[in-house]
């Protein structure tokens, strides 16, 4: 397949002890039409200058710290391939992995090809990761909402990232989830290999993506997500449901622990994609959506529960 040009997609932040091995099984991959591209995203330690050593064997761009998602939107950017793989700095590929997933794409069998991906890097050895990965079918929008898939396990036709419209910039946690729902929710064809094509590293240093959650950034990205499904027409009964639900309860969360404005906009936008939303709340808190409306209702809930001291 000397056609199908690949672009393997380095976002690298400290990763100066793990990201030469990397680097090394991109470049040793038996399909070998393709670049490596590598962003740095401002490490302070020694990653830059090993990146440098691999001179033009990479393309290689350094930059100030902004988060994984702006990396590696600045890699897609930076690269020419018509198809698309991930690898964090710290990971590594299967020398085969392009081989085995490329075909199923350049037969145009399918536009994003999954693999399963193992452990390795502490004392417990290389191993199986233990989550299920079942073989893809129905709604891939469904499938990912209940399936983890790293992203390095798959490889991606380049046009539906382009129109998924990439990472979502300074998102700290839940970076591939939201990346994966977006790319999903356009109806891409997707398949498997049923193999262990992707090495993710057990390791206690920094990652690109080890920052934590706040129930604020959830609903944030959330209602990102439904605008993202309004603006596509992407809807299904069962997709507006499953995200009604996800917003409506992380909505509540926040009302009670975080930013009541952007729970408050979580709350209409749960109610105005399912109206049925809430139809499993008990009776009493039911009533007070159906009087009150959903903002004004949970604030009432809110405030109940701050006089009880639950």
């Amino acid at each position: 397949m000397p056609q199908a040009k690949v672009s393997i997609l380095i976002p690298c932040y400290n990763a100066e002890r793990f990201v030469a091995e990397a680097i090394e099984s991109a470049l040793g991959q038996t399909h070998s039409h393709m670049e490596v591209v590598v962003v740095d995203d401002g490490s302070t330690d020694n990653s830059v200058e090993v990146l440098k050593s691999f001179g033009d064997r990479i393309i290689f761009e350094a930059g100030p710290n902004q988060g994984a998602c702006v990396a590696r939107n600045r890699a897609f950017e930076l690269c020419s391939g018509d198809y698309i793989q991930y690898l964090d700095a710290d990971d590594k590929l299967d020398p085969r992995k392009l081989e085995l997933q490329l075909p199923l794409l350049i037969n145009d069998q399918a536009d994003m090809v999954l693999c399963k991906f193992g452990l390795f890097g502490d004392h417990k050895g290389e191993r199986p990761e233990k989550r299920i990965h079942p073989k893809p079918a129905g709604d891939p929008f469904l499938y990912f909402s209940e399936f983890y898939i790293g992203t390095p396990a798959a490889l991606y036709r380049r046009s539906f990232i382009e129109k998924s419209g990439g990472f979502l910039a300074g998102l700290k946690r839940g970076q591939e989830a939201d990346f994966h729902l977006r790319v999903a929710a356009l109806n891409p064809r997707v398949a498997m290999v049923d193999e262990i094509l992707v090495w993710v590293r057990m390791h206690d240093g920094d990652r690109i993506s080890n920052r934590p959650s706040e129930i604020n950034q959830i609903v944030t990205t959330l209602s990102h997500l439904v605008d993202y499904m309004n603006r596509h027409q992407v809807w299904t009964p069962e997709r507006r449901i499953l995200v009604a639900r996800n917003l409506l309860e992380s909505s509540r969360s926040c009302y009670a622990t975080g930013d009541q404005q952007i729970a408050r906009e979580g709350l209409r936008k749960a109610i105005e994609i399912s109206p049925e939303v809430t139809r499993n709340d008990r009776a009493v808190r039911k009533l007070l959506v159906g009087v009150m409306g959903i903002e004004k209702a949970e604030s009432v809930v809110h405030r109940i529960r701050t006089l009880l001291g639950s």
